[in-house]
């Protein structure tokens, strides 16, 4: 096995541009190879197989029994050590293996396994993963799509933990801010210190409302001041501060309509955020799993218009949904996708640039270039 995708490899990232370190040679040749299993032919002249007497193995340069000995079993470079921290001083691990005709001194048989083999099935699984998280989000956040992460010019931190308003076609975006993760959490328990309140009218409830209101507006302070001047959802967070506050000055003796009058404006308020800053992704697995750091940069999708973010009912397609063409799709030409996942494969450039789509992308699957669906 090439020591790049055994367990516990050390090289990183670990995905579709990872390479193989093995190499056939003879009358078949094939390189970049993952694996390599091998079937050895009967027993050739100096080979011995007992499993009760010791002998010098050529593979390990050691006396062993000769049951264990790999030259015992394979011929040429195929017996030769393979293991990554050889005993041998001067052996390396071994990269080439031998594929030829049967004949008096040679009859291994092998077969291979290529990276293409292994990581074509490998992003095919990473788009459906992939797909199960917008589709969970888009049953979340009534039938409307994230806004992605822009590929170039370089995204802001920001974007890169919520996406770019506008930004239909892109890579995930997969963090929440921590103040936003913290603010959601502070009026999560605002809520249940009203419900509380409004149910004894005690003053302890009532201390107890005033000390969560308090908190869950210097929290939506903190995410006010974590956005710039142009970003929607600073106003949002503000007027959430603004409706912790006017609950923190309700009097112990509000009366129910009074408190229901501030539960209600605090709902529009929050309501009005997470359309801006949609809560994570929910039934979604892959951008939490110890890979999604070695695939994140390879993961794209588009939207379509009449699903993105915003205000107002998801459109019917109309003509505006996307379309996949090409003989590697089912339904190829189907015009009706709101939204179409594309992982890329192995780099056909020399070098990829993170900010250039097209390093990782053929040019068809760059469209529509102006975002537009």
């Amino acid at each position: 096995m090439s020591r790049n995708v055994r367990r516990y490899a050390s090289v990183r990232p670990l995905n579709s541009e990872t390479p193989g370190t093995l190499n056939i040679t003879g009358n078949y040749a094939a390189n970049n190879l993952y694996a390599i299993v091998f079937a050895p032919g009967d027993t050739l002249a100096g080979q011995n197989r007992s499993t009760s007497q010791n002998a010098l193995c050529t593979t390990t340069g050691t006396t062993i029994v000769a049951s264990h000995c790999a030259s015992n079993y394979l011929e040429g470079s195929n017996a030769n050590k393979s293991t990554e921290a050889s005993p041998v001083a001067g052996v390396n691990p071994n990269p080439n293996y031998l594929a030829n005709l049967a004949s008096s001194t040679f009859n291994d048989q092998l077969i291979f396994i290529t990276k293409q083999q292994l990581f074509s099935t490998i992003e095919k699984r990473i788009g459906r993963e992939a797909k199960v998280c917008l589709d969970g989000y888009a049953v979340a956040n009534g039938n409307k799509y994230p806004w992605a992460v822009p590929v170039s010019p370089a995204p802001t931190s920001l974007q890169q933990s919520q996406g770019n308003k506008d930004t239909l076609f892109g890579r995930f975006a997969t963090l929440t801010p921590a103040q936003v993760d913290n603010m959601r959490i502070k009026f999560e328990l605002l809520q249940v210190a009203i419900n509380n309140f409004a149910a004894s009218h005690s003053s302890t409830d009532y201390t107890a409302m005033v000390n969560a209101a308090n908190q869950a507006e210097s929290s939506a302070d903190a995410v006010y001041s974590y956005y710039d001047s142009s970003n929607p959802a600073r106003d949002a967070a503000k007027a959430m501060a603004d409706a912790a506050k006017d609950i923190s000055d309700l009097a112990i003796t509000a009366s129910a309509a009074n408190i229901s009058a501030a539960q209600q404006a605090l709902t529009t308020k929050i309501n009005d955020f997470n359309n801006l800053v949609p809560n994570p992704w929910p039934n979604c697995t892959l951008f939490t799993s110890a890979y999604w750091n070695d695939w994140k940069n390879l993961v794209f999708y588009q939207i379509a218009n009449g699903f993105k973010p915003g205000s107002g009912t998801p459109s019917t397609c109309g003509g505006n949904c996307l379309s996949v063409q090409g003989s590697g799709h089912s339904n190829a030409g189907s015009g009706t996708y709101h939204a179409v996942v594309i992982v890329a494969g192995e780099k056909l450039t020399a070098t990829r640039t993170v900010t250039a789509a097209g390093d990782y992308l053929e040019a068809i699957n760059l469209l529509p270039s102006n975002n537009s669906a």
